[in-house]
């Protein structure tokens, strides 16, 4: 406590970030892809599948999927949910 305060602090770095920025909490996801696949959001690398307990911002996400014996690269949508983990499984190619 400082002397000559005796009120709660107001400022914050970003007013009104606590409770919003547990609430944006990020989530993990586990992805697995079948053949293996180099793994891009964006620009930005994630890793080769399978993935495992990669951290990403809730929300949804366009993920490009390169596989590595060759073909063509697949975008694969993913829901990423606060603090929860994603599970998800892609066969690359069309394959069924």
């Amino acid at each position: 406590m400082r002397p000559g305060t005796s009120e709660p602090r107001p400022r914050t770095s970003g007013s009104g970030s606590g409770p919003r920025a547990a609430q944006e909490a990020p989530g993990t996801l586990n992805l697995l892809a079948i053949p293996s696949a180099d793994v891009f959001r964006g620009q930005r690398p994630l890793g080769r599948t399978p993935l495992v307990n990669v951290e990403l911002p809730a929300g949804n996400h366009t993920l490009t999927l390169r596989p590595l014996g060759g073909g063509p690269s697949e975008r694969v949508r993913v829901r990423i949910r606060s603090g929860e983990r994603t599970r998800q499984t892609v066969r690359l190619g069309g394959g069924g």
